[in-house]
């Protein structure tokens, strides 16, 4: 298998879109295998590039947050190393060549030819497979070649590739500059140790004789055209220091005579070089010595006049030699700090406590030099961070002249410090913060030991955390889960990986069920397990939830049943298999409309389903087709959609049936018998009536034929039974309205339509109606019409000086209140509920007792609550779900 290959792109979406495509022709045919990151931030990727370690970074010129030069330098500053490929528009051409002027090392492509960019860019990718390749082929030669050259620890030995990149780095070299092959090898370039601005000096000596623009580690491949070239260097080591060094550089050439790499050869001769400036110390700056070190560097003479500044210097303050040569009392401070006062130079022979006085931190001796941080300071609106040096000037007789004092800007190695413990910090306070368990410890020989876990373990567990450091994993582990814990363990050192559910218990004896995973890490060739652990209680409380909320779905008498986006039944419970006349097991293989009878299916297509798609529910009666009967069953039925959460697109389609057959059976067999005693009460009515009439008749031939003599015993007997039978002619023409009351099923009714059907068809028009009940519809019997009747009826007998009936709602919490009051004459205390009762109110007959018995039926009730003398006001409350507003 190919090598991996790492890339980041830094792109708006559109290159980002090609680039993917590019990327995707390329693997074609190949088991070529390429880590693509891509980012719409510089941000972000700047974050990624600096941690992650890539072998290639294509980088739009401008993005959104940060562009043109400046995104280049961030990117060097972060990757040196790696390969950079700008993709500029033609437009920024000038930019570009300014970023090139400055030193930035990069490769150029055009946005205007984007199939000529992609062809680069996978140029650029091969080549570095290759590269990688010829890494892991050579890898065995390196190892004999490494024995030999690391033999001569007097000299160091480099080998660079044609990027620069080192790849061989000699034993010697290790000693001399502290470097660890590991560290530098594939990793890095010379200028880890080369002083950048010596290269850019030398590099612009070269260009100025020669004519080219050369940058950089370029210098050396320019050199070396003309052969092995010899030069005197200045080298930083790992510890910070510099040493001088004599450098030979000779080229790598490949068969063709092309050059593949450098071969470099040093040895120190920092000795040397003391001996030769101590030689020339009395006449530092008159020799211009230390004019062109690339450091900031000053010297003074025994009275703390300064007798050298150099160039660097002169830049980093602003001050030219020539204004401050000569002149003492700690002006050269000023500079500095704003004011007079000792700078390390002046406290070269002073005790560490006196330099620490003067804010002098991590303070070193070597010898006569003396070295140590400087707390940062601003120089002309910049914040910068030295390490400064200071050592004492001799002549050749060994007598001190003066000092000198040097400063290196680790300015950029102070803010990659302070991101690195903010880094740490920022990893301490997520582990801290993880949800569950965090813990990380190792194994010998079958020994465990943890080494860093977070604040969650211990407020877990209850145990603290000189507790937890003395303890092994297992021993917060129920007894019942140790051996498959123990098993899980050693699995994830077996194979890197591993997880299981086990049950803690803690400090306390609570016993917690969590969810652990583990992952082997190998640090220093010991090997870890970083895991982490999970209280699934809620978990397993919803499993347990679930189990019963599925045992329920089981059991239920109702028809449960699911069914996927294309109809097909995935899911039937018990009950409704056996309702519909299958085997559970068989339904998959059946589609809802299968369920449907032929004469109801245009139905489902044309109501039902389409209200499941605009409300997400239907609620009605319909039938299924028992499959092994063959017969229909009347369902009183819901059927809903189940949606996704994140979309809101449907994923099931549900319902919940009641097998209602016996129930119409019997509703229509209880019909049939009303129907009957309807009509046997219709033909009892009408015979009795017969009768009434003619009681009646007699009773009016008796009066008509004086055979009852007037004001007498007789004649009152005679008015009280001509009245008795006048009131049963009216209870049995009631009877005959009131036949059907609670008989027929409710239904939504238009209050005002009611109202004004009974004001302009039942001769109420001798009072005013006002009517503002609006398009209030209520849920109530098919007699509501006759509630609305009575109190038409009600407020004309008996309001007595009534000119209007007004009737109109009010809200009343999630109630309403329909109101019909009148400007009669009202009704006293004494009858307010009498009225409602069977005992009638002055004779008026059962209309009121009636309508609270019909209201009564869909849970409204009605009461009297007017002002005796100023008009009835009746009441209706009607309860939530029984009204609503026509649309």
């Amino acid at each position: 298998m190919e090598p991996g290959f790492s890339l980041v792109v830094i792109s708006d979406k559109a290159i980002a879109e090609i680039i993917k495509k590019g990327l995707k022709q390329l693997k074609k045919g190949s088991d070529l295998r390429i880590d693509t990151k891509f980012f719409g931030s510089a941000e972000k990727a700047l974050s990624a590039i600096e941690t992650g370690d890539y072998d290639l970074i294509i980088a739009r010129y401008k993005t959104a947050d940060l562009s043109g030069t400046e995104l280049i330098r961030e990117i060097k500053e972060k990757n040196f190393i790696t390969p950079l490929i700008i993709i500029a528009d033609p437009a920024d051409d000038k930019e570009i060549l300014k970023a090139l002027h400055a030193g930035l090392e990069f490769d150029l492509v055009s946005s205007a030819d984007l199939e000529l960019a992609i062809r680069q860019i996978n140029r650029n990718i091969i080549a570095a497979m290759d590269l990688k390749n010829s890494h892991e082929r050579s890898g065995y030669s390196k190892r004999i070649v490494r024995g030999i050259l690391d033999s001569a620890d007097n000299l160091g030995i480099i080998t660079t590739d044609e990027n620069k990149i080192i790849t061989f780095f000699s034993g010697g070299a290790e000693k001399i500059l502290g470097y660890s092959h590991e560290e530098l090898v594939g990793k890095e370039t010379p200028m880890r140790f080369h002083i950048e601005e010596e290269i850019s000096s030398r590099a612009k000596e070269f260009s100025e004789r020669t004519g080219k623009n050369i940058k950089g580690l370029d210098l050396f491949a320019e050199i070396m055209i003309e052969g092995p070239e010899r030069h005197d260097w200045t080298y930083k080591k790992k510890d910070g220091s510099l040493i001088s060094v004599e450098l030979t550089v000779t080229p790598i050439r490949d068969d063709k005579g092309n050059i593949r790499g450098a071969f470099g050869v040093f040895y120190d001769i920092t000795d040397k070089k003391r001996l030769e400036e101590e030689f020339k110390s009395y006449k530092i700056q008159s020799s211009g010595i230390i004019a062109n070190i690339p450091e900031p560097t000053f010297a003074i003479d025994l009275g703390g006049r300064v007798i050298a500044w150099n160039r660097a210097v002169e830049e980093l303050t602003g001050i030219p030699a020539q204004d401050i040569l000569g002149k003492g009392d700690h002006e050269y401070a000023i500079p500095f700090y704003g004011k007079r006062r000792p700078m390390l130079i002046d406290l070269i022979t002073e005790p560490e406590e006196m330099m620490k006085k003067w804010n002098y931190e991590d303070i070193t001796k070597t010898g006569n030099v003396i070295a140590a941080d400087v707390v940062p300071f601003k120089i002309r609106g910049k914040i910068y961070y030295f390490r400064a040096s200071a050592s004492p000037v001799y002549n050749t007789d060994g007598k001190t002249i003066g000092a000198i004092e040097s400063a290196t800007d680790v300015t950029h190695i102070k803010k990659v410090e302070e991101a690195l413990a903010r880094e740490k910090a920022n990893v301490e306070y997520i582990i801290d913060s993880l949800p569950g368990m965090f813990y990380m410890f190792y194994m010998f020989d079958e020994k465990g030991k943890f080494v860093r876990w977070n604040k969650n373990l211990e407020t877990l567990t209850g145990y603290s955390a000189e507790e937890v450091r003395k303890m092994k994993p297992l021993e917060f582990i129920d007894d019942d889960y140790k051996d498959q814990s123990s098993e899980s363990i050693e699995t994830a050192f077996l194979k890197g990986y591993s997880d299981t559910e086990a049950v803690i218990v803690t400090k306390d004896g609570r016993r917690i069920p969590f969810f652990f995973s583990a992952n082997k890490e190998v640090i220093d060739g010991i090997p870890y397990i970083l895991g982490m652990g999970l209280d699934i209680t809620k978990s397993k409380e919803t499993e347990t939830e679930i189990r019963k909320l599925a045992s329920v779905v089981k059991h239920s008498g109702e028809m449960i049943a699911l069914a996927n986006q294309d109809g097909i039944i995935n899911f039937i419970n018990e009950a409704g298999a056996k309702m519909i006349g299958i085997d559970a097991n068989d339904i998959t293989r059946y589609h809802f409309m299968d369920l449907i009878p032929d004469h109801l299916k245009d139905k489902m297509n044309t109501v039902i389903m389409p209200a499941t798609v605009e409300k997400g529910l239907w609620e009605g009666e319909i039938q299924y087709i028992n499959k092994k009967a063959g017969n229909t069953i009347d369902v009183h039925a819901m059927i809903f959609t189940i949606n996704d959460p994140e979309t809101d697109e449907m994923i099931y389609l549900a319902t919940v049936s009641l097998d209602i057959t016996e129930r119409k059976k019997a509703v229509a067999a209880l019909r049939e018998v009303n129907k009957k005693l309807n009509l046997l009460g219709s033909i009892t009515r009408h015979d009795i009536l017969n009768q009434i009439t003619v009681a009646q008749g007699y009773m009016d031939i008796l009066e008509m034929d004086g055979l009852i003599p007037k004001n007498s015993d007789a004649g009152d007997k005679c008015e009280k039974v001509a009245g008795a039978i006048e009131t049963i002619k009216r209870l049995i023409l009631f009877t005959r309205d009131y036949k059907d009351l609670g008989e027929q099923s409710p239904e939504w009714y238009n209050v005002g339509r009611i109202i004004d059907k009974n004001y302009k068809n039942l001769g109420f028009r001798s009072i005013q109606l006002v009517n503002e009940t609006d398009d209030l519809e209520v849920y109530a019997d098919p007699l509501f019409e006759k509630v609305i009747y009575n109190l038409f009826d009600n407020a004309v007998k008996h309001g007595e000086k009534i000119t209007t009936i007004k009737f109109y709602f009010t809200e009343e919490g999630e109630n309403l209140n329909l109101i019909c009051e009148d400007d009669g004459i009202g009704i006293s205390d004494e009858f307010k509920e009498k009225i409602f009762k069977r005992e009638h109110y002055k004779n008026t007959g059962l209309g009121l007792f009636l309508s609270r018995e019909i209201l009564s039926i869909t849970g409204m009730s009605i009461e009297e609550n007017g002002v005796y003398g100023k008009g009835a006001r009746f009441r209706i409350n009607i309860p939530k779900g029984a009204f609503r507003f026509a649309e």
